[in-house]
């Protein structure tokens, strides 16, 4: 996705990395830092899943931040990300869904990127609060969320009023961008691959289209205009093969169509202070599913909730990823929610 937008000034409070400093930065001090701080571990989620997670502990007592990161992402991917955060004195914990990234996998193809129920992502994040986050003494912890870790966090958010301070969601997965297919039609012909699916009793099989991993050109990505971050993500795919995946199952597809309309449609039950970061030029998930989740976030009861998201106007799916002129930005914003609550 080359960028359409120039070199513009903006402002870096927080001297968060930038890219002149990332292609030295990456292989010196973020890799001497991951090194010297991150410490991997696992943990036993639903069905005895074992589900790997990161952690960078700077102070014990400081605040800390918990990140869900999308679809097929893993821990690996946010280094960049991880370092900045600790760089501003917080903690971070990132834990790979089930399915994906370190964490076990779910079908005999390994490249499929599975869920059996929706639901076991937020149960395991549950699992992994109790057993890991709360036991801790740190003065504050927030939920960071991108993608469908927006929707794992939202309906999070929706049963437990307390585990968190404030949560950013950053391109939260309130609705799929199915393209030129209406949504509606998307969502039958998904119900309709799923009953024969289960008729046929065989493994989950690729939602339309999708398949095995395989690389792909920078020219043809929707998720970040910046050519030097995408180089480093998909390049740790070869130093950890382990992470790479395929596309999403038709079970995995129909779950979080129902899991997005869940996600709305009780988002005023969310207590916690939650603000949705929108990236402009999406086109991974709909504006307007995020623009209802913050209708329905902010109602007469909950007037303390923005009633609508941040707009990062021409940014890519992958704000964390993006150019400097989006990627600043955004996290600026988020760092500001932070340190507000």
């Amino acid at each position: 996705m080359p960028s359409k937008y120039p070199c513009v000034e903006f402002d870096n409070p927080y001297n968060l990395t930038t890219e002149s400093q990332l292609a030295d930065k990456y292989n010196d001090e973020i890799s001497q830092f991951w090194d010297a701080t991150i410490t991997e571990h696992s943990l036993q989620g639903v069905d005895n899943v074992t589900l790997r997670y990161a952690s960078a502990v700077i102070n014990k007592t400081g605040p800390a931040i918990v990140l869900l990161g999308g679809r097929s992402e893993s821990y690996q991917k946010f280094r960049e990300l991880i370092y900045d955060f600790c760089k501003q004195g917080y903690s971070v914990y990132c834990v790979d869904h089930r399915g994906q990234g370190m964490s076990d996998r779910l079908l005999k193809n390994l490249h499929k990127g599975h869920v059996e129920h929706f639901r076991d992502y937020v149960t395991d994040l549950k699992l992994f609060i109790d057993k890991v986050i709360s036991p801790t003494q740190h003065s504050k912890q927030y939920l960071l969320c991108h993608s469908m870790g927006g929707a794992i966090g939202s309906l999070y958010l929706q049963s437990y009023h307390h585990d968190f301070d404030a949560a950013v969601l950053a391109s939260p997965m309130f609705g799929i961008n199915f393209g030129q297919i209406p949504r509606p039609i998307a969502n039958v012909y998904s119900r309709a691959m799923h009953i024969v699916n289960k008729i046929i009793h065989t493994e989950s099989f690729y939602a339309p289209g999708k398949g095995d991993f395989a690389h792909s050109p920078f020219e043809n990505n929707q998720l970040t205009h910046s050519p030097l971050r995408f180089d480093i993500f998909r390049r740790s795919y070869g130093f950890y093969p382990q992470t790479q995946l395929g596309g999403p199952t038709i079970n995995w597809l129909q779950q979080s169509i129902k899991a997005c309309r869940r996600a709305i449609q009780y988002a005023g039950d969310i207590k916690t202070p939650t603000l949705v970061l929108q990236a402009g030029g999406d086109e991974v998930v709909l504006a307007e599913a995020q623009q209802q989740f913050c209708r329905a976030l902010s109602h007469e009861k909950n007037q303390h909730q923005p009633a609508e998201p941040v707009l990062i106007p021409g940014a890519a799916h992958e704000l964390f990823l993006e150019t400097d002129i989006f990627r600043i930005p955004a996290l600026t914003v988020a760092l500001n929610y932070f340190a507000k609550h």
